[in-house]
């Protein structure tokens, strides 16, 4: 993990979609196609990756919500843009 996260700091654009849902922060970076996902009350890294095509299903900020909806239980409704 330690590797990625130094990869990101060198090539993060700054062009980012941030939200929260719940205790759960997403980042996504749509430049460089990645995403960070952080527990906000823990400041923990839960998740960080760099969208593939092949694995992308809607595109990776939609797959992002939808697997942090899956994961807290929360609705589309909870999520607020920062």
């Amino acid at each position: 993990m330690q590797e990625y996260i130094k990869w990101y700091i060198l090539y993060e654009t700054g062009e980012f979609t941030q939200a929260r849902l719940g205790n759960q922060l997403l980042k996504y970076d749509p430049i460089i196609k990645t995403v960070i996902v952080g527990h906000a009350k823990n400041k923990e890294i839960l998740s960080f990756y760099k969208a593939l095509p092949q694995y992308v299903k809607i595109d990776p900020w939609t797959d992002a919500v939808n697997i942090a909806i899956g994961k807290t239980g929360l609705t589309i409704k909870d999520l607020k843009f920062l």
